[in-house]
C-alpha cells in the first residue's frame, strides 16, 4: 500500500469517526432535551396537576373501570345486539346511566337475593314441602317483577316532567331569540335555566352543536332520546324554519301555545274521568259504611224485638 492510499484510508477513516462522534452527541443532547421538558411537563410533587387524580376517590380511578370492564365483556358475550339496542332503549327512557348488563346484573343479584330471604323465611318459620319451594320462589318473582316495574315508573316520571316544563322552555326560547340572541345562545342560556331532565337533554343538545352537529340532527337525537310526540314537533319545526329560512321567533312562539292548549286539553280530559275513577272505591269502600251507619241500629233493634217476641 502507498502512502498515498495509506493516507486517504486514514482521512475517510477519521471522518467517519467524526461524524459518528457528532451523531452521537447530538443523540445524547437531543435525550437530555426530551428528559428536560419530560421532567417539566411532569407535575410536581404538591402541585395541582399531581394531586388531580389523587384527589379523585378510589372508587372512580380503580373499581368503576373495572366494573365497566368486566359489565362490557359479558355484554359482549352474553346479550345479542338487538337485546342490548332495546334495553339502551328503556334505560335512556327511564334516564338511568347504566349498561344493559348492569342493569341486568344487578336485577339477577337482587333477585336470588329475595329467593334467598325467602329460603331463609321459610326454614326460621318451619316450612315445608310445597310451601317452603314457593316462598323463596314467589319473593324471587316479586324482585324480579319490582325491577322492571320501577324501570316503567322512572320513564313515564321523566316523561311527565319534560311535558311539563316544555311549554316553560318554548317560552324562554321565545323570548331570548325576540330578544336577539341567537338560537344556539338562546338554547344555552334556556338549559341553564331549566332544571330536571329537561334541562339535562337541553345541555346534551348544546353539547351535540358545540360537536358540529347541525341543529336538526341535534334536536332529532333528542326526540329520539325521550320518544315524546311534543318534542318530536318541535325538533321537525325547528328543521324546517331553518330550512325555509321562517322566523325562529314566531315558529317558537306558535309552538309553545300550541303545546298550552294541548296540555289545558288533557287537564281537561283527566278532569272528566275523574267521576269514573271514583265510582269503583266509592262502591266498595264508602256505600258498604254508610248502609251499615243507616241502617245498623234499625236492624239490631228489628232483631231484638223479633227476639223478645219469640
Amino acid at each position: 500500500m502507498t502512502d498515498a492510499a495509506f493516507a486517504l484510508l486514514s482521512a475517510l477513516s477519521l471522518a467517519l469517526a467524526s461524524q459518528t462522534a457528532v451523531r452521537f452527541v447530538r443523540a445524547a443532547r437531543s435525550a437530555r432535551a426530551r428528559e428536560r421538558i419530560q421532567a417539566w411537563e411532569r407535575p410536581r410533587p404538591g402541585s395541582a396537576d399531581a394531586v388531580e387524580d389523587l384527589d379523585v376517590p378510589f372508587r372512580e380511578r380503580i373499581l368503576r373501570p373495572l366494573w365497566r370492564s368486566a359489565i362490557g365483556a359479558l355484554e359482549r358475550r352474553f346479550l345479542p345486539e338487538h337485546v342490548q339496542r332495546e334495553w339502551q332503549r328503556r334505560l335512556r327512557l327511564a334516564g338511568l346511566n347504566q349498561s344493559p348488563a348492569e342493569f341486568l346484573l344487578v336485577r339477577a343479584l337482587g333477585t336470588v337475593a329475595a329467593g334467598a330471604l325467602g329460603a331463609g323465611l321459610a326454614g326460621v318459620v318451619g316450612l315445608t314441602g310445597t310451601e317452603r319451594l314457593l316462598v323463596p320462589l314467589g319473593l324471587a318473582g316479586v324482585a324480579w317483577a319490582f325491577f322492571g316495574v320501577r324501570l316503567n315508573t322512572l320513564a313515564e316520571r321523566r316523561r311527565r316532567e319534560i311535558e311539563r316544563g316544555l311549554p316553560e322552555v318554548l317560552d324562554w326560547l321565545s323570548v331570548s331569540v325576540e330578544a336577539g340572541l341567537s338560537f344556539e345562545a338562546a338554547l344555552r342560556r334556556t338549559a341553564g335555566r331549566t332544571p330536571g331532565p329537561l334541562g339535562r337533554e337541553l345541555l346534551r343538545v348544546v353539547s351535540d352543536l358545540q360537536l358540529g352537529l347541525t341543529r336538526a340532527e341535534a334536536l332529532a337525537a333528542m326526540a329520539e332520546r325521550t320518544r315524546l310526540e311534543e318534542v318530536q314537533r318541535f325538533a321537525a319545526l325547528v328543521a324546517q324554519a331553518e330550512r325555509v329560512g321562517a322566523g325562529m321567533s314566531a315558529v317558537l312562539k306558535a309552538e309553545g301555545q300550541r303545546v298550552k292548549e294541548e296540555r289545558v286539553h288533557r287537564a281537561r280530559e283527566q278532569a272528566a274521568l275523574v267521576p269514573v275513577k271514583i265510582l269503583f272505591p266509592l262502591a266498595l269502600f264508602i256505600l258498604p259504611t254508610l248502609f251499615v251507619a243507616i241502617l245498623g241500629g234499625g236492624i239490631i233493634s228489628l232483631v231484638g224485638s223479633l227476639g223478645h217476641g219469640l
